[in-house]
């Protein structure tokens, strides 16, 4: 369980930052995304570890929870403070990046249920 936390950090963690305090994506500079209000990269991932903490418990041991929850963490952690237009814009990038079957609409309007596996 911990080398996937590790390779789930490695897969989303970075990146989002870059996407979102610096506009990089891919190595390419763009524009950074606006945020509500400043947060730094430390803060946004101890958020996230808050979030982890308060959904995953050491009865979870299905991957694709894992992965699921951590892809719905990273959205109310990382892009919390995201404004409207630019959320939609990370929820592009999160897709993109997780090569998971992820639902069609906004990542922001939507639960992942553990129990229910989706």
């Amino acid at each position: 369980a911990a080398d996937q936390m590790i390779a789930l950090y490695e897969k989303y963690v970075p990146k989002s930052i870059d996407m979102i305090l610096s506009g990089m994506i891919d190595g390419e500079m763009g524009q950074r995304l606006k945020q509500v209000i400043p947060i730094t990269n430390i803060d946004m991932v101890k958020q996230l570890c808050s979030v982890l903490d308060s959904f995953l418990d050491k009865a979870v041991l299905d991957n694709a929870d894992i992965e699921h929850t951590y892809i719905y963490s990273c959205v109310w952690s990382l892009g919390a403070a995201l404004v409207g237009s630019d959320r939609i814009k990370y929820d592009t990038f999160l897709k993109r990046i997780a090569r998971e079957a992820l639902p069609d609409g906004l990542l922001y309007d939507y639960f992942y249920d553990i129990n229910s596996h989706k």
